[in-house]
């Protein structure tokens, strides 16, 4: 027998607009959510524009003290998540654990889940693409992490962004003859 999944509601928090309204009128409109790159120093990478949500509050959705440790898809997902349930009709407060069992939500992201920090990214710019003339577009941040993950899983370790190990991912991800 099939199980059938029924979509009810849906949330958004994107470059082009948070909440659906917003996301909506801007598409609707042609708007596009693409503007200069703010959220770190671009001025050393060819790239200058991407899609950044921008003025949108954090510790609505995690607290300030916990912000630093969960990347900034955590309270994004959060809001697109609560805005879906909303617009589905779902209150999880009144509903009982078999019942939450019973729905789902599917979240969508374009940039990944982990972040890098200024730090991480200026080693990568100085020690791989400046030293080496690699583009930066052939590898996203999140593709090195990926190695740094999976590096973790075998060895049974948790994983760490240090230069030896961002050195090891940098190594296995561009091999040289």
């Amino acid at each position: 027998m099939k199980k059938r999944v029924i979509i009810t509601g849906m949330g958004t928090v994107s470059p082009n607009g948070i909440g659906n309204s917003q996301f909506s009128d801007a598409i609707l409109s042609g708007k596009s959510g693409v503007g200069r790159i703010s959220r770190f120093d671009a001025s050393e990478i060819q790239v200058q524009i991407a899609g950044e949500v921008r003025g949108f509050d954090e510790l609505a959705w995690v607290d300030k003290r916990d912000r630093k440790h969960v990347s900034r898809v955590l309270p994004l997902a959060l809001a697109a998540a609560t805005e879906a349930l909303h617009t589905a009709g779902i209150e999880p407060d009144r509903l009982s654990l078999a019942d939450k069992r019973r729905i789902g939500v599917i979240l969508g992201s374009g940039g990944g889940s982990q972040e890098f920090t200024e730090e991480q990214y200026r080693y990568l710019l100085e020690q791989y693409h400046a030293r080496t003339n690699t583009p930066l577009l052939a590898c996203l941040p999140r593709d090195i992490l990926g190695q740094l993950r999976d590096f973790a899983r075998f060895n049974g370790v948790k994983p760490e962004l240090n230069a030896e190990l961002i050195d090891w991912a940098w190594n296995n991800y561009f091999t040289r003859d």
